[in-house]
């Protein structure tokens, strides 16, 4: 069998493979690691992980966990460690055979099957055994540990070699000269559906409903109902009447999560990019007026009407597009606990 390493992260989880790979040979048994989903009906998606995560490829929900891939970064555990709380979430807890499969396999699909990551710290007792060094101390009931690796008594920290499918510990003591460096992997709980609820009370009252979506400390409304087609400049007014503004998509994070939310609904909507009304060349001014340049973030894709105005369809692609035409569009809001304020001075 050839494993298609391109294959999206969900295909990994659901279809195919625990990697067992050793030094002589890649063996891969087929399971389906979604059973568990399935059979208590639970479905998330990295949506549902927390808002200010960056939607894309390394974030990755299995079951009810969301687990962030840092595999082209190394640190010592400290800074992996410090990394995962300051956002949230701790270095993932490896607690059963099929969380310890799905990180194998993830990190397969990255392609970085020489990898060792960094999955918790720990402790040891004569009395009680292994325990992981979380809030409650739970006890390791699920391990895998190198048969040889004897120090495993006196250390306290976990790194997983990839290749070998196996756990291996390092003495991260603060009088320890040379700490390693490993990829570690970050675990978050996903946000519950009174979580979102929750968030959405930082948005404008009038704006708030099923299709609305707090993303890194904004609000986004997507006005994909029947009858919501305006032209860029009324479909700007609708949201400046609510105190925001057509979406300013400036970050390839946030292109991520509206591609996602986007998915399967075959639409092209307004964004707050236009080319600049002062200008005879084709300049693009965001609509609060602040700046587009080339070193900007873009997802341009060729194309498209020969238009001022800049619309986004479902694939996350960007197309010049008529002011006119009479679309769906995205409104942006600032959350109420951020201190930015919306602007009153705008392209139009």
């Amino acid at each position: 069998m050839t494993i298609d390493w391109h294959q999206s992260p969900l295909d990994f989880q659901i279809h195919l493979s625990t990697l067992m790979i050793t030094k002589s040979h890649i063996m891969i048994t087929q399971v389906f690691l979604a059973a568990a989903i399935v059979a208590t009906g639970l479905s998330f998606t990295p949506n549902d992980c927390p808002s200010h995560l960056p939607r894309d490829r390394y974030l990755v929900v299995h079951e009810d966990k969301c687990y962030q891939f840092w595999i082209k970064q190394e640190e010592e555990i400290e800074d992996a460690k410090n990394y995962c709380e300051n956002n949230g979430g701790e270095l993932a807890r490896v607690k059963t055979k099929s969380v310890n499969d799905f990180i194998i396999s993830m990190i397969g699909h990255y392609r970085h099957i020489n990898a060792k990551v960094w999955i918790g710290e720990y402790f040891y007792t004569d009395f009680d055994g292994f325990r992981w060094d979380d809030d409650d101390e739970s006890k390791i009931t699920y391990e895998n540990f190198e048969a040889a690796d004897q120090a495993k008594y006196d250390n306290d920290c976990i790194f997983m070699d990839i290749r070998l499918g196996k756990w291996f510990t390092h003495d991260c003591g603060f009088d320890v000269e040379h700490l390693y460096k490993h990829n570690f992997v970050c675990e978050y709980p996903v946000a519950t559906k009174q979580n979102h609820n929750m968030e959405k009370t930082l948005c404008p009252k009038s704006t708030r409903d099923e299709y609305q979506k707090v993303y890194d400390n904004k609000c986004y409304r997507f006005r994909i109902e029947d009858g919501d087609y305006k032209n860029l400049r009324k479909a700007q007014y609708e949201c400046e009447v609510d105190g925001g503004t057509l979406a300013m998509v400036k970050s390839e994070q946030v292109n991520n999560f509206i591609k996602e939310e986007l998915r399967d609904t075959y639409m092209d909507l307004w964004i707050g990019l236009v080319v600049t009304m002062q200008s005879a060349t084709t300049e693009y001014v965001w609509i609060d007026k602040s700046s587009f340049n080339t070193s900007s973030f873009q997802n341009f894709e060729k194309g498209g009407y020969p238009g001022d105005c800049v619309s986004i369809d479902s694939s996350g692609h960007w197309h010049d597009d008529y002011c006119d035409r009479e679309i769906h569009y995205i409104c942006e809001y600032p959350a109420s606990n951020t201190t930015e304020k919306p602007t009153n001075s705008y392209v139009f």
